[in-house]
């Protein structure tokens, strides 16, 4: 039971810091948050702090990873072949996530690591896009599709970025609608 109970304790500490390392995004760039006021705000112990980090880059990297993870999981829900021929579900996906967590997505953009958090996301759309042999293999002229998707993910991404910072106003459903039409287009001359 004690187990139980400690391991209660840590993801609550974990969700504290978590939740005071967004809270102190909304007052100050990334690199000028401290672990000192980190864990002043968390209401927990540097010792706790790195029980679980090991320094205030590692938490913001975590709240990427998850985030990736969860876009992973909404593509294991898309089969590959759907995706190049008709992505708008898992765009939909996407635009449901950040209309809901608008506020959130904004922060963490305008980090300082936005760039490798960005990259990290048009991997998530590559990776997917390769990893199913049968259908990479019928594509014609690979080297130049990879190009041609990369673009394309950069693109989205970006706009994605946009959209949440207001550059871009226009509701999710006809942004989604534009970028599926956008990666099926260029999906088309290789497929």
């Amino acid at each position: 039971m004690k187990e139980k109970a400690e391991y209660r304790s840590a993801i609550r500490s974990r969700e504290s810091i978590r939740k005071a390392y967004l809270d102190l995004m909304r007052e100050k760039n990334t690199t000028a948050i401290s672990v000192r006021e980190l864990v002043e705000r968390a209401d927990v112990n540097r010792s706790t702090f790195y029980a679980h980090y090991q320094d205030i880059y590692a938490v913001l990297e975590e709240i990427e990873n998850e985030i990736t993870q969860k876009l992973f999981g909404y593509l294991d829900e898309t089969e590959h072949t759907e995706l190049l021929y008709h992505p708008l579900p898992f765009l939909m996906r996407i635009g449901v996530e950040l209309e809901q967590n608008k506020e959130f997505y904004r922060l963490l953009l305008d980090t300082q690591g936005s760039f490798t958090f960005m990259h990290k996301l048009q991997e998530v759309f590559l990776k997917r896009m390769v990893t199913e042999r049968k259908v990479f293999s019928q594509i014609a002229r690979p080297d130049e599709f990879l190009i041609s998707m990369r673009v394309v993910t950069s693109g989205m991404v970006v706009i994605f970025s946009d959209w949440v910072n207001g550059k871009v106003q226009m509701p999710i459903p006809e942004l989604m609608s534009i970028l599926n039409n956008v990666a099926v287009n260029a999906a088309r001359e290789y497929v």
